[in-house]
């Protein structure tokens, strides 16, 4: 056997090239699935929030329903997963979002935001007037059941129209 080998056939120099090379993917493949990860939230929030104001703006003539009856409604109830319901039913969190209704220029109009800027996502969605807008929130100005994004928003320079 050649010198610095032992039994098992790597020797220390190549145990440590192996936990370098090991340790660089990780480094460089960590940030790069967490992006991933907040991209998926994001779209699926998105979606959520365009279902459940379709949902909303059919029914605009009727009494204003409760979030729950929205996701019963809108056939979504048995298709989610992992939905918790916060205060009292009022708040829905699903995959790192927070869910609510509220009024937009006395409209009824579905919000969503991230429960932790950052690392659950980032960006903000209202649906609105049949309409579905976003904002980057990326001063992180809406993250947590107590900070939702407030109106206007289709009229606000900052909030864009998603297609």
């Amino acid at each position: 056997m050649g010198r610095g080998t032992s039994q098992r056939g790597l020797s220390l120099v190549g145990a440590v090239t192996v936990f370098a090379v090991l340790s660089v993917l990780v480094l460089v493949s960590l940030p790069r699935l967490q992006d991933f990860a907040l991209q998926e939230n994001e779209a699926d929030a998105a979606g959520l929030t365009r279902a459940l104001g379709q949902e909303l703006a059919q029914d605009a003539a009727a009494a204003a329903p409760s979030l729950p009856d929205l996701v019963q409604r809108a056939g979504l109830s048995r298709g989610l997963d992992n939905l918790e319901w916060l205060q009292d039913g009022r708040v829905l969190r699903r995959h790192g979002y927070l869910f609510e209704l509220c009024a937009d220029d006395g409209r009824p109009a579905i919000r969503a935001w991230p429960w932790h800027h950052g690392e659950t996502g980032r960006a903000a969605f209202v649906f609105t007037a049949e309409t579905l807008v976003g904002h980057g929130n990326h001063a992180a100005r809406w993250s947590g059941p107590e900070t939702p994004p407030e109106g206007p928003w289709v009229a606000a320079a900052d909030w864009r129209v998603l297609d």
